[in-house]
């Protein structure tokens, strides 16, 4: 059987107002490329749905090489220069983003970029208020990597942050304050935050005809959560995957699970078994 390696990548290294933001250079992209091209050489969903059906044979060791979010620099930059070497990725969109919206993940990592950590915190708390989870919230101004002025503490309260928001938070409460923070604060100091992040509609498009798509829920919606139910998984998967198959005009067959560790994924066979009667939504 052979052996294959997925490898999921999100940004490229931004400059000002966005440098803050973890990402690598492109050169050294470039030499992660060499490297599984030489080692484990990639290869599309296309090749493993055919090794899985018995129509193919893969190398003894290869790689998927994936990359989440549908962010302008995937379009821009990597599905190009994968293509110049004759290789397709396999890019993970949240359709949201063509409605003009973004995903969940990103109001926070772009807005704690753009205004630093501590400050977003201050900025969003306004937009908790009232709505519950302000104590989970109010925690995070006690914790001692608040209170540290360095890059390391900065760098260890936004995981704390993200914790507080992404998973410890009811999913309705943090994405209606965010969408709120976005739309009121973060839209009005950038008016063209949305474009400077994702994808166009009509890159999406022209990406698809070139690399594998898969969907990665319609907003980023954390599935593992208790509050993911039927009417959920219809809305954010089913619903998802049909609005990016009429956008892509073609099928779509993969899925990847937003956030990507084993904490996130559901592994419970009675919850599953509720979900896996559905068919997709037109």
């Amino acid at each position: 059987m052979s052996k294959i390696v997925f490898v999921c990548y999100h940004y490229l290294k931004h400059q000002a107002p966005f440098d803050r933001i973890w990402g690598h250079s492109l050169d050294l992209f470039r030499k992660h490329i060499d490297f599984f091209c030489q080692h484990y050489p990639p290869i599309s969903v296309v090749d493993l749905d055919n090794y899985f059906e018995g129509k193919g044979e893969l190398p003894e060791k290869c790689s998927i090489l994936t990359f989440d979010d549908g962010l302008r620099e995937h379009a821009e930059t990597i599905a190009p220069y994968l293509s110049s070497r004759g290789l397709r990725g396999l890019f993970n969109v949240c359709p949201t983003i063509f409605d003009g919206l973004p995903s969940t993940p990103q109001i926070i990592h772009f807005a704690s970029a753009y205004y630093g950590v501590r400050r977003f915190m201050f900025l969003f708390k306004p937009y908790v208020d009232g709505r519950g989870g302000i104590e989970l919230f109010n925690r995070l101004f006690a914790d001692d990597d608040f209170q540290l002025n360095t890059n390391s503490g900065a760098i260890s309260l936004l995981g704390k942050l993200k914790k507080t928001i992404n998973h410890l938070t009811p999913y309705a409460v943090s994405r209606a304050a965010l969408i709120d923070f976005w739309e009121e604060k973060l839209k009005l100091d950038l008016p063209d935050i949305m474009s400077r992040v994702f994808m166009t509609r009509e890159q999406f498009v022209s990406l698809a005809e070139r690399h594998d798509i898969g969907v990665h829920t319609r907003t980023h919606y954390p599935i593992k959560t208790s509050s993911f139910d039927r009417e959920i998984f219809i809305s954010e998967i089913v619903e998802g995957k049909s609005l990016l198959e009429r956008i892509a005009n073609q099928p779509i067959t993969s899925f990847a699970y937003p956030y990507g560790d084993a904490g996130s994924v559901i592994y419970d066979q009675a919850r599953l078994k509720g979900f896996k009667t559905l068919e997709s939504v037109d």
